[in-house]
């Protein structure tokens, strides 16, 4: 799983978690976990930052901290999992420990990070790192023909003399405008002031492409210290003709002005973590591609517009589904969907109600032929963990990618009955009764499998000979029922990395993993202490053991 989708996923819970957690956690608690969220955040935004700087020229140093973050990352998301289940209990001792520990590594990556080259971290320093730093120091954006320089020299990117077109084109991509609240910023008044004149809009933004906000005083919140409680989009930005990306992420946005339909060359608007509960009708009047939206505040999408489609939308993550989206002749018009995020959740006691809806979702589902990547949740009322109601995937032949989260008890599609194209599945409370190891071993592209808490309620698994061909990452998590699993030799031959959670029944490790001669990491984690004692003996010689 690769580091982007980690810290995706991840952000999206903890997210949940800090505006949620308040009623069934203690405050102090939530106020911990927003810390670590935070900072979690912020040290992903520096790696990508690092990495477009081609490492600043010291990537053996940087690949290591990379390792450990992957690290850190993955520990997250298992106390995550476990935090979520202590909606329906209280919060054990292991918990406040496990949090502890990964503010501690968090605090030990950030210290080497500093310590090894400064001058580098400050000159790709996050703004939301800005924000939370004492320092007195007012960091900016690099101006026009600093960002040249840099595009030019540093990213190594040539360009013939005499390419006159070429280079405008290049100085197009390097500009941007940043809001940083200084008083004698022309900048800030138009983000900020009063004023109407659109003269002076038109001649300093009229070839912006990419328009980045950032609210860089100090607080522990964006704006909470600062008098700015709820933050406005003003109407004006229909005067940003040629933009195509706004970035909304994390700016706490509770709404959107419907002149945002003026936007004709947009392609891209991002709303995760915004508090936008619905979005405006005229988001149909768009020709967007990808529209990501906010999923833990169930943002809404409106009934369609007549004579409206957003025919051109390729990607959609994040929709809540409730019983009264409009699905039915609407959403399920979008037929050129190819990354598609829904999370589903009854709001109301009629069951039938929501069932109806989600057999609509999936014969919405069932029609997209170009669907590469599903993420599919089912909750009940309560937030819990419900039916999925799936149909024949025939179509999805370009599926590669899913995660479903919900019951498949009810399913009329089999596992087995999964496209083949599939490349990573992952399954949480699904609840299979049938081995998924014997549903799933003939997949001929399938390289990573992850079944979380309750994805199989079964007692026992079996690999047989040359089961999974392509699998490299195996990931096994929170099955409470499962006692026994084998692996016959010549099983699973091109496995790298395993990681096993919360098995707590499990009575010993497969004899046959130690066959397995490609795996390089085996990682058990609250695990039965004799499994800990037995690993080394079950494993190749070549594999390293991660044990806690």
């Amino acid at each position: 799983m690769g580091d982007l989708m980690l810290v995706s996923s991840t952000a999206n819970t903890l997210f949940y978690i800090t505006t949620e957690g308040y009623r069934w956690l203690d405050n102090t608690l939530v106020q911990f976990i927003e810390s670590i969220a935070y900072q979690l955040t912020n040290i992903h935004e520096f790696f990508e930052r690092v990495r477009l700087r081609g490492y600043g020229g010291n990537k053996p140093y940087y690949e290591p901290r990379e390792k450990e973050l992957e690290e850190v990352t993955s520990d997250t998301e298992y106390m995550i999992e476990m935090l979520m289940q202590t909606r329906l209990g209280p919060v054990n001792g292991m918990i406040h420990n496990g949090l502890l520990s990964i503010q501690q590594k968090l605090n030990q990556i950030s210290c080497k990070l500093r310590n090894s080259n400064p001058n580098l971290i400050e000159s790709v320093e996050s703004p939301h790192e800005e924000a939370s730093s004492s320092s007195t120091t007012s960091s900016h954006l690099l101006d026009d023909e600093t960002s040249w320089t840099l595009f030019t020299t540093d990213l190594k990117v040539n360009f013939p003399p005499d390419s006159e077109e070429l280079i405008k084109v290049g100085r197009e991509i390097v500009m941007k405008c940043g809001d940083h609240l200084h008083d004698s910023n022309i900048w800030n008044n138009h983000i900020h002031g009063e004023s109407t004149d659109s003269t002076t809009l038109r001649t300093y933004y009229k070839e912006v492409l990419s328009f980045l906000s950032f609210d860089t005083r100090e607080g522990s919140k964006p704006g909470q210290q600062v008098g700015v409680y709820k933050p406005q989009l003003p109407n004006r930005i229909e005067k940003l003709t040629h933009l195509i990306y706004l970035g909304l992420r994390w700016t706490y946005l509770e709404s959107l002005p419907s002149s945002i339909r003026n936007l004709l060359k947009l392609q891209t608007l991002d709303l995760k973590h915004t508090y936008i509960h619905t979005i405006p009708s005229s988001i149909w009047k768009m020709e967007l591609r990808h529209l990501f939206l906010s999923e833990t505040y169930r943002t809404k999408f409106p009934p369609q517009s007549k004579g409206n489609s957003l025919s051109n939308l390729q990607t959609l993550s994040g929709l809540f589904i409730d019983e009264e989206a409009p699905v039915k002749d609407g959403l399920d018009k979008l037929l050129n969907i190819k990354k598609l995020g829904l999370a589903c959740q009854s709001m109301s006691l009629d069951e039938q109600a929501m069932i109806a809806q989600l057999k609509v979702v999936a014969e919405w589902i069932a029609t997209l032929v170009h669907l590469q990547s599903l993420k599919l949740k089912s909750r009940n009322e309560k937030g819990e963990p419900w039916n999925l109601h799936l149909k024949s995937f025939v179509n999805n032949v370009s599926l590669t990618n899913m995660y479903l989260l919900g019951s498949l008890s009810n399913s009329s599609v089999l596992l087995s009955q999964f496209p083949q194209s599939l490349v990573e599945l992952t399954l949480s409370h699904s609840k299979l009764e049938v081995d998924p190891m014997t549903l799933l071993k003939d997949f001929p592209n399938l390289q990573t499998l992850c079944l979380l808490a309750e994805s199989y309620i079964g007692t026992s698994m079996d690999c047989k000979y040359q089961s999974f061909p392509q699998l490299h990452v195996l990931k096994i998590w929170v099955l409470e029922q499962l006692e026994e699993w084998k692996i016959e030799n010549g099983a699973l031959p091109c496995l790298r990395q395993l990681e096993i959670r919360s098995c707590r029944n499990l009575q010993r490790l497969p004899d046959g993993l130690k066959h397995v001669s490609t795996l390089l990491d085996l990682k058990l984690t609250n695990m039965p202490m004799e499994i800990m004692n037995a690993a080394r003996d079950k494993i190749p010689p070549n594999c390293k053991l991660n044990g806690k």
